[in-house]
């Protein structure tokens, strides 16, 4: 606890950067929808019509060694659960990759 102040600080830090990486690429790729969380570190990507959730992130995740959560496990088909708390450059390189996949899967 005596650290929570300290700790705090850090976690709004790296939420307001991840977001920021999150907002720029979700304007860019016109692909997809966000759904950004109103507290935390993770939102929701909507997957254009017809794209199943749980293909495109083995696909991901085979091809392009990205992780990321189908939708349908959370009862949201067609979506995928993204955290925007790594490191920027990881993020970029991440959402990148799922640009990629976009390109390869539909």
């Amino acid at each position: 606890l005596q650290s929570a102040t300290a700790l705090q600080a850090r976690a709004e830090r790296t939420a307001a950067a991840g977001r920021r990486v999150m907002e720029r690429w979700v304007e860019a790729e016109t692909r997809v929808q966000w759904v950004p969380p109103t507290f935390g570190l993770t939102g929701l990507l909507r997957l254009p019509d017809r794209t199943l959730d749980a293909a495109f992130s083995e696909h991901l995740r085979a091809r392009y060694e990205t992780q990321v959560v189908p939708g349908s496990m959370f009862e949201a088909p067609g979506y995928l659960r993204v955290s925007f708390g790594a490191d920027p450059a990881q993020l970029e390189q991440g959402l990148a990759n799922i640009s990629a996949t976009l390109d390869d899967v539909t």
